[in-house]
């Protein structure tokens, strides 16, 4: 059965903001028993996306310390939480942090005084734009009308052979078939798909709707992708069902989605609308799949009309 407390756990990412946000508050300095803590998780943080700092570093314009910011402001942890400006800087301050190589030690204590948050915050405006004007320059260098053609153009790099069997499926179409159709022609052919309906019903069926308190659209949906969070006691991985679908079609419509559980159920389970609300919960009423299917749709559906969540956030 579904449990009614329990203490919501924390990830890397939560405690390095925490910890500035109270400094913040307390008007005080990093204390030095912080250091253990942020150590540690920064370290765990580095081992997640060291990778991708080294790509960036590698295969872009920008500099090492402008990668590691790049990286650490733009990706979130399975909860959806970012590092704030302030958290990174702690992060690169601490001495013995792997973002701190970059920076010269200036003195005995644990913490450097260099980079404050505002130079953070510079660093990642000034990497952002270099970054920007990189790909648009491949960009209009490669595919001349991409603004045309394209919603969202990104740059991929594919080897001689990958490309010599795009082109081998392209024979036969029309002349002006370009290797994004391709590519889209054969995502579509292997892509797993299924309707909201489907998607609602299976996974209440696999984890059993007696275990699942709520589902909710969650508020970090954004752009055209669907971000899901069922709350109940679940402790595994995701059914099958879940793992196994590309993408969800609403209102006849096809999008790409994100779904996570969260075992702990807070009290605040907010989300942009709800799709399931079992009953007996406190203070929420209960959701039958068919109101909260069609409450869903009609969200999504208006948000299209919008260019996107993020386009009705700014409404």
């Amino acid at each position: 059965m579904i449990p009614t407390t329990e203490e919501k756990s924390t990830t890397p990412r939560d405690e390095l903001n925490r910890i500035v946000s109270q400094s913040a508050t307390e008007e005080s300095s990093i204390a030095e028993n912080s250091l253990e803590t942020v150590l540690h998780a920064s370290e765990t943080v580095d081992e997640a996306v060291r990778p991708r700092i080294e790509t960036f570093a590698t295969d872009t314009p920008l500099s090492s310390i402008e990668a590691e910011i790049w990286v650490l402001r733009s990706t979130v942890d399975s909860r959806g939480t970012r590092l704030n400006y302030g958290a990174i800087a702690l992060a690169m301050r601490a001495h013995d942090s792997p973002f701190g190589r970059n920076w010269e030690p200036d003195g005995g204590s644990s913490y450097m005084e260099w980079p404050t948050e505002a130079m953070v915050k510079d660093i990642h405006m000034d990497s952002k734009e270099k970054f920007e004007e990189a790909r648009d320059f491949v960009g209009a260098s490669t595919f001349y009308n991409r603004e045309e053609v394209l919603e969202s153009p990104a740059i991929v790099w594919l080897g001689r052979d990958t490309i010599d069997r795009l082109e081998s499926q392209s024979l036969g179409q029309p002349a002006d078939t370009t290797l994004d159709d391709v590519v889209t022609q054969l995502l579509a052919e292997t892509e797993s798909r299924l309707t909201l309906e489907e998607l609602t019903h299976a996974y209440l069926t696999a984890r059993g709707d007696e275990n699942i308190a709520q589902i909710v659209l969650h508020e970090g949906t954004s752009g055209s992708t669907l971000w899901f969070r069922a709350y109940g006691n679940v402790d595994d991985e995701l059914p099958d069902v879940i793992a196994k679908t590309d993408a969800i079609e609403v209102g006849g419509q096809r999008y790409d989605f994100y779904f996570d559980e969260d075992p702990y159920w807070p009290d605040d389970r907010g989300g942009i609308v709800t799709l399931y609300a079992a009953e007996g919960l406190n203070e929420t009423e209960p959701i039958s799949p068919e109101h909260g299917i069609e409450a869903v749709r009609e969200r999504v559906t208006e948000a299209s009309e919008q260019e996107g969540f993020d386009g009705l956030a700014e409404q």
